[in-house]
């Protein structure tokens, strides 16, 4: 939650890739706004039975992978609920997106990156 334009940092439990292609990504703390993710308007939503984030269908995406959805769950989660999603050294990569671990995280160290120069 958003406190005087501090955000707040939630670590990421696991990642994974539901059977459709859904990216979810799970934090570890879970906060009663998540739900209104989808106000951000990014394809990104609540998925309350799981308690993760995840992308929409992407089929509706031309050309999008784990990585892109990845840097969009954490940018609508940023901009929507004021918290950041942090990939941690303890962050389980289910084995359908195992594959992906160091392309994801080399993008996450260039997202941070970005961020910090904000």
């Amino acid at each position: 939650m958003l406190l005087l334009g501090c955000y707040m940092d939630n670590p990421i439990s696991k990642i994974e890739a539901a059977d459709d292609g859904r990216l979810r990504v799970y934090p570890k703390t879970i906060n009663t706004i998540f739900e209104y993710v989808y106000r951000a308007a990014a394809g990104v939503y609540w998925n309350k039975e799981l308690q993760c984030f995840q992308s929409s269908n992407p089929n509706n995406w031309d050309n999008w992978g784990h990585k892109e959805w990845f840097i969009q769950i954490l940018s609508a989660v940023k901009s929507e609920l004021g918290e950041k999603l942090v990939l941690t050294e303890y962050t389980i990569f289910e084995k359908n997106v195992i594959e992906f671990e160091d392309e994801i995280r080399e993008t996450y160290s260039n997202y941070r990156t970005i961020l910090e120069k904000e």
